[in-house]
């Protein structure tokens, strides 16, 4: 045999010897801090239901939450798993491996990162007077033979992340003493999970070491608005209707966006900027047909010409109100009958507020809109249905900040979708596809275009819309305020920098602002 040959057939038979490289799965964050709790996407081709996972209960990690994902992401076609981890006190780096469940074979691994810093207890929060200040006490009795005395020096830290921002103020001085470190600082509403806070300890020795202490975000105030014992019902041609209404002057209707087959959109969508709008207007918000606490029609097959069905609701909740003329706000798919009802009864409407509502707007980056609500719809949650994790998973692809995103919130939502009514509307619109996508409101989206080209929105309107907006519909949205322009409609565009698709939630203060000086000035 020549000897090139010969070595060819000697790398080939080594190359078969060789064990096979493990194909490659992805973490989206390596780093996972002593006393975190944090989710994580694990993502690659071999990943599947039956994966196990090897590598984190030694390294002191606990799995606290799994669910398995046909896909990881809109467009991203690898499957995966959601886990929710925590590292204990004592945890150190791992490795996870992801090992066939038949077989023990190795199908990928990842490393995930757990700094070396000492745990801390849970800092506490005094509020200070002024708004958003507080002081803050860390204290490390319970810490065993750490003293903190010389953190101050040193300084402490708050680091971006999951937490809301944290600014340390100078006046007064921080105080460090060898069990106690007390601060005063000012916090920025908005992220509502805890913030770290790093600092330089002391072991007994006195040799420097690393620590990490957390520290609960305030509960924000708007938590106590729209209580459940503040609802009302009202018949509203025959579907018993539940509503929110606050303040005195002229009406402001909040319409929020969704459809009855997800759980996640009612009216307290709306809730940290209800008691804020109601101190200019008298402000009402629904739950629309089927969503929230709303009835479905009598006859669910009514749901057959949904998007009309709509827009009937919204006029007769208004009519069952005795109300002659409202403000109209409406987020998302409650675009739909509001700028339907400015179209059609422009007596009725002194004026409109549309929020990123790619419904009405022109199709624009369709295919992208299209995964991420086909995702949301049906690889969202696990199939034994919604879960703490994963409708806290979807509120936050709707967000770009993840402002405002309560505990509180994803509670009322997991509720709603234990509820038979809920479930009933979900498999029906499901099995009949009702969607915006439906050959049925293609149409009516072609009428209410023909109707705002040519010039008969007359109400004066305001188009918000986040910049950042996951359906990719930020351009679409200028696209529908220069159209409007141009047939000369009144209209008015303010895009909300470094949001999402929910800019009133993200941003409520400024949102309000907003709102309540165009309403009054029309």
């Amino acid at each position: 045999m020549p000897m090139r040959a010969a070595l060819c057939l000697c790398l080939s038979l080594i190359a078969l010897a060789a064990p096979a490289e493990p194909a490659r799965c992805t973490l989206d964050t390596h780093t996972l801090d002593r006393g975190e709790r944090r989710t994580f996407l694990l993502c690659g081709q071999p990943v599947s239901a039956d994966s196990r996972l090897e590598g984190l209960d030694a390294a002191g990690i606990d799995v606290l939450y799994r669910q398995n994902l046909q896909h990881c992401y809109p467009g991203d076609r690898r499957p995966g798993l959601f886990l929710e981890l925590h590292a204990r006190a004592d945890a150190g780096d791992a490795v996870i491996r992801v090992l066939d469940a038949a077989t023990g074979d190795r199908q990928c691994e990842v490393a995930l990162e757990v700094p070396e810093r000492w745990l801390l207890p849970a800092a506490v929060l005094t509020a200070a007077g002024e708004p958003d200040t507080y002081y803050l006490r860390v204290d490390a009795h319970e810490a065993g033979a750490v003293e903190l005395s010389g953190a101050c020096a040193a300084g402490l830290h708050f680091p971006p992340g999951q937490g809301p921002d944290i600014t340390m103020l100078a006046d007064p001085a921080p105080r460090c003493t060898r069990h106690a470190i007390t601060a005063t600082v000012h916090i920025e509403p908005g992220r509502q999970r805890p913030a770290k806070i790093l600092l330089t300890a002391r072991d007994a020795t006195g040799n420097a070491l690393d620590a990490i202490s957390y520290v609960d975000a305030p509960e924000p105030a708007f938590t106590d608005a729209m209580a459940e014992s503040d609802a009302k019902f009202i018949d509203v041609n025959g579907v018993r209707t539940r509503y929110f209404d606050k303040g005195t002057g002229e009406a402001l209707i909040l319409v929020h966006g969704g459809q009855p087959s997800a759980a996640d959109f009612n009216a307290w969508e709306w809730q940290q900027n209800f008691d804020g709008l109601a101190e200019h207007f008298r402000v009402l918000a629904l739950d629309r047909i089927g969503q929230g606490y709303t009835d479905n029609p009598a006859d669910i097959d009514d749901y057959g010409r949904y998007y009309p069905l709509v827009v009937e609701h919204l006029l007769g909740f208004i009519d069952a109100l005795g109300l002659e003329r409202v403000h109209l706000v409406g987020h998302s798919q409650g675009g739909w009958p509001v700028t339907r009802l400015a179209l059609d009864h422009p007596e009725r409407v002194a004026s409109l507020v549309i929020v990123d509502s790619t419904l009405i707007a022109p199709s624009g980056n369709v295919a992208q809109a299209v995964r991420f609500y086909i995702y949301q719809q049906n690889e969202l949650h696990p199939p034994g249905g919604e879960t703490a994790q994963s409708i806290r998973r979807g509120l936050a692809f709707f967000s770009y900040t993840d402002n405002n995103i309560t505990d509180q919130r994803v509670q009322r939502i997991l509720a709603l979708s234990r509820t038979d009514k809920y479930r009933a509307a979900s498999d029906w619109f499901n099995a009949h596809r009702m969607n915006p996508a439906h050959p049925d409101f293609r149409r009516l989206k072609e009428n209410i275009w023909a109707d705002m080209l040519a010039g008969r929105l007359r109400v004066p309107t305001l188009i918000i819309w986040g910049r950042e907006d996951p359906e990719g519909s930020f351009p679409a949205g200028v696209a529908m305020y220069e159209a409007l322009k141009e047939a000369g409609s009144p209209v008015v565009f303010r895009p909300f920098d470094q949001s999402g698709h929910v800019p009133y939630m993200e941003y409520p203060e400024k949102f309000n602002r907003l709102v309540a000086e165009f309403c009054r000035g029309n």
